[in-house]
C-alpha cells in the first residue's frame, strides 16, 4: 500500500515534489491508523484518500494554515477532516462521493483545498446525513 500511495502521489502536480519526510508524514500515520484509502481501476491504483479524527484545535490549524498533524494528533477528537485527497488520473468526484458514502455515510466532515505551495485555496464542507436520513451540516468553526 505504501509504494501504490507513493507511486499516486508521484503522479500528482501537488505532491510530486515533495520531501521523503513529507512523504512519510501524509501517508504513515493514516496507513498505520487504518485511515487511508487507495480507489483501484483494472488493479491498478487510480486516487488515495487519508482522514483524521481531529480536536478543533488542530483542525483549525489544518483547515486554515500549512499544518500536518503530528502522529499523536490523527486521533486526537472527533471532527472528520480529509487530510489528502490525491485522483491524478481524473477519478476524484467518483471516488470523493464514494469516500462519502462508505467511510463517512453518516457524518459531516471537512476537507481543504491548497495551492501548490500549500496555501488554503478553499476549506470544503461535506454535509452528512442523521439516523433518519435528514441533512447535517458540519459544525461551525473558528476562522
Amino acid at each position: 500500500m505504501l509504494g501504490e500511495a507513493t507511486a499516486l502521489m508521484a503522479e500528482s502536480p501537488l505532491h510530486k515534489d515533495r520531501s521523503i519526510s513529507d512523504i512519510g508524514g501524509l501517508i504513515l500515520p493514516p496507513l498505520m491508523l487504518g485511515q487511508l484509502r487507495i480507489w483501484r481501476r483494472g488493479g491498478l491504483p487510480v486516487a488515495l484518500a487519508t482522514w483524521a479524527w481531529l480536536d478543533e484545535a488542530t483542525e483549525n490549524a489544518v483547515l486554515h494554515q500549512d499544518h500536518l498533524p503530528d502522529p499523536d494528533q490523527w486521533n486526537s477528537g472527533d471532527n472528520p477532516v480529509v487530510i489528502d485527497f490525491i485522483a491524478p488520473f481524473g477519478d476524484g468526484f467518483q471516488t470523493a462521493r464514494d469516500l462519502k458514502r462508505t467511510i463517512f455515510p453518516d457524518r459531516a466532515l471537512r476537507s481543504v483545498r491548497r495551492d501548490g505551495k500549500g496555501h488554503v485555496l478553499r476549506i470544503v464542507q461535506h454535509p452528512g446525513r442523521d439516523h433518519l436520513g435528514r441533512p447535517v451540516k458540519a459544525r461551525a468553526y473558528a476562522s
